[in-house]
């Protein structure tokens, strides 16, 4: 959306524009104060088609992030963005929480998200059902804590190798199979 002078004043997306853009100018006295500002401002809008929701959701990022529109003041700050990562380095993978993207860290990222208290809900709720809330994951043959209470799967004491050590080869299997198939996906995603 732009005002007079062609300057952006809100990036969005919508699945029907006819509705999203009538929505605006329909039962004004129910808008925000800054919704009625930005209708009182707008003079003009372009539009972009693409083919899929989440190729829309990633241009309008990149567009605000790029553009920096006075009403989209929630996704201007690149300190807005939510990313997962996965550390590939070392011997076990650490999903986590990031801020920055880094390229060629050893990490693979999925985003961006806008909550972050929704990506932590999500993350912790990953970690428990899959237990991966491995507080020793470089594995010093010692359980960790979280082993002891139920929420880690032992790749502390249990990993692959030490469990082929301990001549547990279904586990060792499982391990194996587990960490490969972990593996084709990230690549997939690269």
């Amino acid at each position: 959306m732009k005002d007079s002078q062609g300057q952006v004043l809100y990036v969005g997306k919508a699945k029907n524009l006819k509705n999203r853009v009538q929505s605006y100018f329909r039962n004004s006295t129910n808008h925000s104060p800054k919704i009625k500002k930005l209708v009182k401002h707008l003079r003009d809008f372009d539009y972009i088609l693409t083919d899929t929701e989440f190729e829309a959701f990633m241009l309008e990022c990149q567009l605000i992030k790029s553009i920096k529109p006075l009403y989209n003041r929630m996704m201007k700050s690149p300190q807005s963005f939510i990313y997962i990562s996965i550390s590939l380095t070392g011997n076990h993978s650490k999903i986590d929480i990031a801020f920055n993207l880094i390229e060629n860290d050893g990490k693979v990222y999925f985003s961006p998200f806008t909550s972050r208290r929704n990506v932590e809900r999500a993350l912790r709720g990953l970690k428990g059902c899959f237990k991966l809330n491995c507080s020793n994951p470089n594995g010093t043959n010692s359980a960790c804590l979280n082993y002891s209470l139920g929420a880690c799967l032992g790749r502390c004491v249990l990993g692959a190798l030490n469990a082929s050590e301990v001549f547990n080869f279904e586990a060792a299997s499982a391990f194996r199979d587990y960490t490969q198939a972990v593996s084709s996906l990230l690549k997939k995603k690269k």
